[in-house]
């Protein structure tokens, strides 16, 4: 189990991260800015945040589905199984 802090790409830049219990593929904003990440066991599909705001999550062990935060609101999140 991992918790992520708040990701906060409103500048443009790249963030990458690794960890250990689930990977995560690429992560596009309103810039059209990567933030790559590799974990082990789990994935995250396309985290689509298009007016750059913060995305808090934490989680275990499954996968999360797309997020869409079109609306520039924050999202805090967490799952376990």
């Amino acid at each position: 189990m991992s918790c992520w802090p708040i990701f906060d790409n409103s500048d443009a830049v790249n963030i990458q991260s690794s960890r250990s219990i689930s990977c995560l593929p690429t992560f596009v904003n309103s810039h059209g800015v990567h933030i790559e990440s590799s974990r082990s066991t789990s994935c995250w599909p396309i985290f689509d945040n298009s007016h750059g705001v913060n995305i808090e999550s934490s989680r275990s062990m499954s996968g999360w589905p797309i997020f869409d935060n079109s609306h520039g609101v924050n999202i805090e999140s967490s799952r376990s199984i």
